[in-house]
């Protein structure tokens, strides 16, 4: 059977099939190409904001070296769903105290170097964010 055998109600109703079938399939890439950048957007924000609340928490006990408190701070932050790790470091990077969900698998890292700003990651193994409470002063990082 020939295309120019079939009838034209035929014809138009399978190019109709093929312009809705291709226009659904755009539009389904679309939406899940601008749902995926939006969710990174909100996952950046979202983990920007909990690592400058734990270093606001913890500038205190951190300067004065108390890191009992300073855990005490920032296991508050496990109400925040998502948290996996909350950790805190001194001015030259090195782990100070720390948070992890028992359920989480792995550790924050005991060393980091000091970010220059909030900068977040996207890494293979989740998503980090660094953020220094002032400049020079203590870092806090936290990573779902």
């Amino acid at each position: 059977m020939r295309l120019s055998d079939v009838s034209i109600t035929v014809k138009i109703t399978l190019l109709v099939i093929g312009v809705t079938f291709l226009a659904l399939a755009l539009n389904f890439a679309m939406t899940t190409f601008l749902d995926g950048r939006e969710y990174r957007r909100w996952l950046a924000r979202e983990t920007g904001t909990a690592a400058r609340i734990a270093a606001e928490y913890s500038v205190g006990s951190l300067a004065f070296g108390y890191k009992e408190e300073t855990e005490a701070a920032i296991a508050k932050l496990s109400l925040l769903s998502g948290l996996n790790h909350a950790a805190v470091y001194d001015k030259a990077g090195d782990f100070f105290a720390g948070y992890s969900d028992p359920a989480a698998a792995g550790k924050p890292p005991k060393k980091i170097p000091p970010p220059a700003g909030p900068r977040p990651s996207l890494r293979r193994t989740g998503w980090t964010s660094a953020s220094p409470c002032t400049t020079g002063e203590p870092v806090s990082a936290r990573s779902v």
